[in-house]
């Protein structure tokens, strides 16, 4: 009796010992400004510059980033997860989804201020249990809305939810614009503080998208209010950590680029994630890394005329170079996650 017994507590712990050294399954989440993804309908709320619309142009457009999704998914997988900032509407995000290797099938949350120009996307291979567009409201003009809040939860493969939230702050070129972007992060935080009353306090919730200011300089954040930390150690329970700082420390003296947008020949880190606790801990999807996509096929180079010295840039789309995909490269953020059911 007891020899079976010690046969059986040895089974069970090389069961035990060999699920622990399974292979854990990569998850990646990718956030990307595909600047202005127009479609070739005119709406009447498109920037000047696209009040004429072009089929031609709109279909190369949509072409050139599906090649882009295709290189991502062969060099690192299909997304699971991704956030689009400034498409037109849920149309030309369906388009980029069907005509995009590892893009199709995927569910798909859109939002947009009806007298906007553009609106944000998150697109799931997870289920999809809820989705909100939460507005916010122009602190310097109260009759208008800024871009809304895009946020879903997502059921993962062991019925824990993710929050899954899309920003596209204002941009720095107007000085005024940092009293709006800490509007949003306002109306932000108080959207976390609700669902987490209704999710629990430790619920998984990942922010991304554009910020529009550089996230690789932490003193610089405008949500205080979000407790963000720039360290793991200093996360607090509630707080958010961005990875930007550790990724630039660690990577300051053999990459050359270290953000994701570049104007006058430097580098800004405006896009990026926010992480909570809950996915720093390793339980279910764990954060590994963050890091800006950089394959050549979302790079060009420009010649500075004075020194004539090389610089790397995104490799935008223009009418007048329709080669390019976005004057953003791609952010990506890979997980492990263990399927386990709770």
């Amino acid at each position: 009796m007891m020899r079976k017994l010690r046969m059986r507590w040895i089974w069970l712990l090389w069961v035990g010992l060999l699920l622990g050294c399974l292979p854990q399954k990569k998850v990646v989440v990718i956030s990307y400004n595909v600047q202005n993804l127009f479609d070739d309908q005119y709406q009447g709320t498109e920037y000047r510059e696209f009040s004429e619309v072009s089929t031609a142009l709109y279909q190369q457009k949509v072409s050139n980033l599906a090649g882009g999704f295709a290189q991502i998914a062969q060099s690192y997988g299909s997304p699971s997860i991704l956030l689009l900032q400034e498409v037109e509407n849920h149309a030309v995000v369906q388009a980029l989804s069907e005509q995009s290797k590892g893009l199709q099938g995927m569910h798909i949350l859109f939002a947009k201020e009806p007298s906007h120009a553009t609106g944000l996307a998150i697109l799931s291979r997870y289920e999809v249990i809820e989705m909100r567009s939460i507005q916010v409201r122009d602190p310097l003009d109260e009759r208008q809305q800024l871009r809304p809040i895009l946020l879903g939860v997502l059921r993962l493969s062991n019925n824990q939810p993710l929050v899954v939230i899309n920003l596209h702050l204002q941009s720095q070129r107007e000085e005024r614009n940092v009293v709006r972007r800490s509007a949003t992060f306002a109306q932000l935080h108080l959207s976390i503080e609700r669902i987490r009353r209704e999710y629990g306090e430790d619920v998984a919730i990942l922010v991304g998208g554009d910020f529009n200011m550089d996230l690789r300089n932490a003193s610089a954040m405008e949500a205080n209010i979000m407790a963000i930390a720039s360290s793991l150690a200093m996360v607090e329970a509630e707080g958010f950590y961005n990875p930007w700082p550790s990724y630039v420390e660690a990577h300051q003296e053999k990459e050359s680029i270290l953000g994701t947008y570049a104007y006058g020949g430097n580098w800004q880190a405006l896009d990026g994630f926010l992480l909570a606790r809950r996915l720093l801990i390793g339980d279910g999807l764990t954060f590994i890394e963050q890091r800006p996509i950089t394959h050549a096929r979302f790079l060009s180079e420009q010649v500075d005329e004075e020194s004539q010295e090389i610089f790397l840039y995104p490799n935008a789309f223009y009418a007048n170079r329709i080669d390019g995909l976005s004057d953003h490269l791609p952010i990506m953020a890979i997980f492990t996650y263990k399927n386990s059911k709770k």
